[in-house]
């Protein structure tokens, strides 16, 4: 993995110790798996939109975490399901899962946290309840461990807009303007 991938995590663990980047990847690991099957069952039910917001909320936490390929992956599927092109996103959401498992395996290797792919022919994802469109929240935060934080306790709910500046919030809000 990359350099990025090991900084994330030693920032995590200056922050809070072992237990906290245990907790924190768990989360993640634990999330990314709904989303990506929520993500599968919206393009199964050709759901641009829906799968636009699954894209973005496992670029978001994904992000936090330095998982660069991963993040790559899911501006593809992302851009994609906003195109509402869902052959192009059908092949960059089979690389959202790759890359997804390529991250897990690495850091179950790291021992930080077991992890179970996303591919596993026997893997059975409860996507959970239908979400209709999440509201938007934009979360202006300098701190990457800050913005994981809250990804972890509102990422679930709302979509959220991550921006580290307050200049980057303002250049790219127009395009997405949140709710709140």
């Amino acid at each position: 993995m990359r350099d990025s991938e090991r900084a994330a995590l030693a920032r995590l663990n200056d922050f809070g110790g072992d237990q906290l980047v245990r907790e924190l990847v768990g989360l993640y690991l634990d999330q990314t798996s709904e989303r990506i099957a929520t993500a599968h069952n919206a393009l199964g039910q050709r759901d641009s939109a829906m799968l636009a917001a699954s894209a973005h909320a496992i670029r978001s936490s994904s992000a936090q975490l330095g998982a660069q390929d991963l993040v790559s992956a899911c501006e593809s599927l992302e851009a994609s399901a906003e195109s509402r092109d869902l052959a192009r996103a059908a092949e960059a959401l089979r690389q959202v899962s790759d890359a997804f498992d390529a991250f897990g395996a690495w850091l179950t290797e790291l021992g930080v946290h077991d992890h179970v792919p996303v591919n596993e022919p026997n893997r059975v994802a409860d996507p959970g309840p239908p979400i209709d469109r999440p509201v938007t929240i934009a979360v202006v935060e300098d701190n990457a461990d800050n913005r994981l934080l809250i990804d972890a306790i509102l990422g679930e709910t709302y979509r959220l807009d991550e921006y580290a500046t307050g200049t980057e919030a303002l250049q790219r809000m127009p395009a997405h303007p949140p709710a709140l």
